[in-house]
């Protein structure tokens, strides 16, 4: 038979456990929880580009031609869609840079964009917005310059 002091010992000892598991399972479940909205977040940003994106033109992803002509009335829906597109990468950037994007995302919208403005679209759409604009993308301008050190073959012609 258990002494009374060893079976207190004993139910604190199981007490202690259970409190340790209690709040492990918490850690886990606010982890998940966490992971979860991340993920959700990272998300809304993939469908914000996808709905951006459809609106330039099949020639300008496909890198076939410039197309982008500001000067046309024609073109100012195709004008909006680059604005749009360096603005969704602006947020992109802010975003990561408060860390609240996973580095895994980042480097997935960061060879995105890199590999968009490899086409001569977006490269002209970029000179044509960035001075019409000069007091916006500043993060994004820091990235182009990134991209221009790395590669300057890749982005000859860009300012």
């Amino acid at each position: 038979m258990l002494h009374p002091m060893d079976a207190y010992g004993l139910a604190g000892a199981v007490a202690s456990i259970a409190t340790f598991g209690g709040f492990a399972y918490g850690g886990l479940q606010l982890r998940m929880a966490r992971s979860l909205v991340s993920a959700q977040f990272e998300q809304q940003f993939n469908e914000r580009y996808r709905l951006v994106i459809a609106r330039v033109p099949l020639e300008s992803m496909l890198g076939e031609s410039s197309v982008y002509d500001p000067s046309n009335d024609a073109q100012q829906q195709v004008r909006r869609a680059f604005y749009d597109y360096f603005e969704l990468c602006e947020e992109q950037l802010f975003y990561k840079d408060s860390g609240k994007v996973s580095n895994s995302t980042w480097n997935e919208w960061r060879v995105g964009i890199e590999s968009n403005f490899m086409l001569p679209a977006f490269r002209s759409a970029w000179e044509d917005l960035s001075a019409a604009c000069p007091e916006q993308f500043s993060n994004l301008r820091i990235l182009i310059d990134e991209f221009q050190l790395s590669d300057h073959k890749r982005f000859a012609g860009m300012d």
